[in-house]
């Protein structure tokens, strides 16, 4: 009975700073969590102080179209079923089968995030429709804790190592102090059911190989690891609030007059600052220009990289993806679409835009971008042709998609017909080089050969670039 009060005492302390009348909208994917979380609202109900508030609590359920059919139907029968029992209004929304994936596919990103941004899409139209000031999710402290072991092995920054947040814009998460054992044992106590979502059990996706992989092995020989973390996350909130007050101190962001998409900076007082300001500025101006679009991902080790390069001036300008960066001799401009004017407005995945002449690397590769009377000159001919592609300027080397393909004597290929499952498994990744015409070639990244894996036929009367392979496996697998 204690561990029944506790744990609503917990849920109705984290509500009571909202104001009498609120309505709520209840993320409930039938779960142990939101279960929890939805069984602990429907009993508050008879608690006095929670029914002073009078609150309004609704239910959406995200049906995804990423599981069998009889599964994932029979997940949104027993939200509706739990809800009718706790006379809690319900509204299912189904997203079309193999959507998530597509766009996954389109976007660079994992099954798991894409579905995710579905999911807050969903829940954010549903708040709107019904006037919901608050959308409950049922994160618990387990939660919270795998949430920075992800984040420590994708290499993320100190805005990403931080707390999650117990409240965020209309998002609000009342289990955070809450295990899932307390979950469970509540549950157990209450007498209720839940769903349990055959997908948490394939470790192909990097949470559940935390979950079940990890976590047990740091349980066994590092029994204090919880405690830990948390530390390791609270000291890293209060750095990256700090970096954060910084970066807008030193480097506010102005509306580009030329460009009303576009932001700028003085470009001395971008240049003179430490590394992780400059970081943290680039990522302040991602998030306006995103506006809450997670879908539009930008990595911390190719924006480092393209800094480095505005350093040494290698390079003035560079697309990263969701925004692209310009340094002229007055301003660094940070726009949402890509800065070469004839790079076609492509508009995910990208690591580099080559527009002149030259040498870059990237990712690892060592690139000579040259014209075809330079490479007369210098007595190169194309007896190496696995090592050199045709491309216009300017062309952009950017993350392999799924959808990517190469079109050679009229036919379109992709990479799953030019190499079999076991063949892709030897690399670490592929980047695809693109130009206005289309994409140019694919490459490899990893240990596996020929690093230039395929390549549109040869136009004489387009510039060479040719590429060297002996630079290309250093280990670099960020793509």
């Amino acid at each position: 009975m204690l561990k029944n009060c506790v744990f609503e005492a917990t849920v109705l302390a984290a509500l009571d700073h909202l104001a009498g009348g609120t309505i709520l909208l209840a993320a409930v994917s039938g779960g142990a969590d939101s279960t929890a979380m939805l069984t602990a609202l429907a009993s508050l109900r008879c608690n006095k102080d929670f029914a002073q508030k009078s609150f309004s609590i609704n239910v959406l359920h995200v049906e995804h179209g990423m599981r069998p059919a009889e599964e994932s139907r029979g997940d949104a029968l027993a939200v509706k079923k739990l809800c009718k029992t706790l006379d809690i209004p319900c509204r299912i929304t189904s997203i079309q089968p193999g959507r998530i994936q597509k766009a996954a596919g389109e976007w660079g990103l994992g099954p798991e995030a894409s579905a995710r941004f579905f999911r807050m899409r969903a829940l954010k139209r549903e708040a709107r429709r019904i006037n919901a000031v608050k959308i409950l999710t049922a994160h618990t402290h387990d939660d919270l804790l795998e949430n920075i072991l992800i984040r420590i092995l994708r290499g993320a920054g100190p805005r990403g190592l931080a707390l999650m947040p117990r409240e965020r814009g209309k998002f609000l998460r009342p289990l955070l102090d809450l295990s899932r054992k307390d979950v469970l044992a509540y549950l157990e106590k209450k007498g209720f059911v839940f769903r349990t979502d055959s997908s948490n059990k394939e470790t192909r996706y990097l949470r559940n190989r935390i979950r079940h992989k990890l976590i047990p092995c740091l349980d066994e020989f590092f029994p204090y690891w919880r405690s830990s973390l948390y530390s390791l996350a609270e000291t890293q909130t209060l750095a990256a609030d700090f970096i954060t007050k910084e970066a807008k101190k030193q480097l506010p962001w102005k509306q580009d007059l030329d460009d009303n998409a576009g932001l700028w900076v003085k470009v001395q007082d971008f240049m003179l600052q430490t590394p992780i300001i400059q970081e943290e500025a680039v990522f302040l101006a991602h998030n306006l220009l995103a506006a809450g679009d997670s879908s539009r991902v930008l990595r911390r080790r190719s924006l480092r990289r393209l800094l480095q390069d505005f350093k040494t001036g290698k390079t003035q300008t560079g697309d990263l993806g969701p925004i692209s960066l310009k340094k002229d001799a007055e301003k660094v401009h940070v726009t949402g679409k890509v800065t070469s004017k004839d790079s076609g407005g492509f508009e995910y995945g990208f690591g580099i835009v080559i527009d002149s002449p030259g040498s870059y690397n990237y990712k690892g590769i060592s690139i000579k971008t040259e014209s075809e009377t330079e490479n007369i000159i210098n007595n190169q001919t194309d007896n190496q042709a696995e090592e050199v592609f045709y491309a216009q300027l300017p062309f952009v080397l950017k993350k392999w998609v799924k959808k990517d393909i190469i079109v050679k004597t009229g036919q379109k290929r992709c990479l799953s017909d030019i190499l079999n499952r076991e063949e892709r498994t030897a690399y670490k990744g592929f980047i695809t080089a693109l130009d206005k015409e289309g994409n140019a070639a694919f490459i490899g990244l990893g240990r596996g050969k020929p690093a230039l894996l395929y390549r549109r036929d040869s136009n004489p009367e387009l510039p060479i670039f040719r590429v060297t392979v002996k630079n290309f496996f250093n280990g670099s697998t960020d793509v």
